[in-house]
């Protein structure tokens, strides 16, 4: 009798271990649906994927979702595609993953759709065709470039049963790889970036045995300057600086010819050190072009240049190494939000007009440590005559940046007391 109870008392208790060791999606999917007030979910193809969507058998496409809140489901929120609860309306046609991955399997019409703490998107459907390649039919992307501001292109083609498909077996090519260059390159996509101006350009998407196609491209010559922020450089030995480049360009098109506009092409140009080679390095490799690493104390230079226009060189000293970290930096707070490294983007249409500075000791926003008040902001402009923003600090309320047009600057931010320690913040107003 009493080993029936002992039993009668474990098994509930087995069945709740069971549950806790379980599937514990819906559990923080619940969570999620009621954090961001999701209303409805939207699958969504590869941005650039055609309105009708065919695959051959063995092909596979990467969904993503969307998740759409307020009243009325009208904001749009990117989310997580990855461990979720994909699935297909038939298995036989296609077979999908946790991560949205799908994969063709047998000729017919299939629906997609993910369930999200019981949130149910709406189906997208896609074709399974089996058919072949007749010929490449267009090369989408800009046909005309300013120089330094690449442009993304991919490829459709015209298959055996008529329809209209994007490439993914692609090989990439320019008439000119020495003044351009490609990058981001896959057998369905590129992106191509042209310093020189060059009329006689063209891209070229060829598939192996059976034809080619050649856009051709505009180069504009509209790059007036490049110039170097922050306009003020500090960096130790050891120390990092990640440095913009922010190219001002010429936009003779438009009713005012005089008019000009400024682009950050950072990760499009080609950095240099020019003097004391043994003091800094400069990277070029894509991810992270413009970062600043101090090597050596002593007097240094560089510059930047997209084709042949050249920034004038940034001349700079490198200091003794720092061996005291947690007392020599700042940090910044920009409406409410830490900042991330040494530079912020702010937009001049949906960022309020005025937007709250706050800066603290250490490497990391910390408000135990705010010393807003100690200290002293100075704007450091590329064009002075058409400052992006300006900060305000008269003392009775927190620094605040007030936003005036498009363009980046330098914020450089110095404690009052001593002097020391100097940070620099470059904000660019898009």
């Amino acid at each position: 009798m009493k080993l029936f109870k002992l039993v009668a008392t474990l098994g509930p208790v087995l069945v709740l271990l069971s549950a806790c060791d379980g599937d514990a999606r819906p559990f923080t999917e619940a969570v999620e649906l009621r954090d961001l007030n999701l209303q409805s979910l939207e699958v969504v193809p590869p941005s650039n994927s055609q309105s009708d969507i065919f695959l051959n058998i063995g092909q596979a496409l990467q969904f993503d979702v969307i998740g759409r809140n307020g009243d009325e489901g009208s904001g749009s929120i990117a989310l997580s595609s990855n461990d979720r609860a994909w699935s297909v309306s038939d298995t036989s046609v296609a077979s999908i993953n946790e991560n949205g991955y799908l994969v063709a399997r047998a000729n017919g019409t299939v629906s997609v759709s993910m369930n999200l703490g019981g949130l149910v998107s709406d189906s997208f459907s896609l074709s399974v065709s089996d058919a072949t390649l007749s010929s490449i039919s267009s090369i989408v992307g800009s046909s005309t470039l300013e120089r330094c501001i690449p442009s993304s292109y991919y490829a459709t083609g015209i298959f055996s049963d008529d329809t209209v498909r994007n490439l993914d077996d692609v090989t990439w090519s320019t008439s000119n790889s020495v003044q351009t260059q490609l990058f981001e390159t896959t057998g369905s996509a590129t992106s191509l970036n042209a310093t020189f101006a060059d009329d006689g350009l063209s891209l070229t998407a060829a598939v192996t045995g059976v034809t080619s196609f050649a856009l051709p491209i505009t180069v504009a010559d509209n790059l007036v300057s490049i110039a170097i922020a922050p306009a003020r450089i500090i960096v130790d030995e050891g120390d990092e600086l990640d440095l913009t480049a922010v190219g001002t360009y010429s936009r003779p098109s438009t009713a005012d010819a005089s008019l000009v506009s400024q682009t950050i092409i950072t990760a499009n140009v080609e950095w240099a050190v020019t003097v004391g080679t043994d003091n800094a390095t400069l990277n070029n490799l894509r991810g992270s072009k413009g970062l600043l690493t101090g090597v050596d104390e002593g007097n240094t230079s560089i510059n930047v240049h997209c084709g042949d226009v050249f920034s004038p060189n940034s001349e700079f000293v490198v200091g003794e190494e720092d061996t005291d970290s947690s007392s020599d930096s700042l940090a910044f707070q920009v409406n409410g939000e830490s900042v991330s490294g040494s530079q912020i983007v702010l937009n001049l249409e949906t960022d309020s007009t005025l937007v709250t500075l706050r800066v603290s000791t250490g490497s990391d926003y910390d408000a135990d440590d705010d010393i807003s008040s100690s200290v002293t902001f100075e704007e450091q402009y590329t064009d002075a005559t058409n400052p992006p923003f300006v900060v305000e600090n008269d003392g009775t309320d927190d620094p605040r940046i007030r936003l005036i047009a498009r363009g980046t600057a330098t914020i450089r931010a110095t404690e009052t007391t001593a002097g020391e320690p100097v940070e620099l913040l470059t904000v660019t107003v898009e």
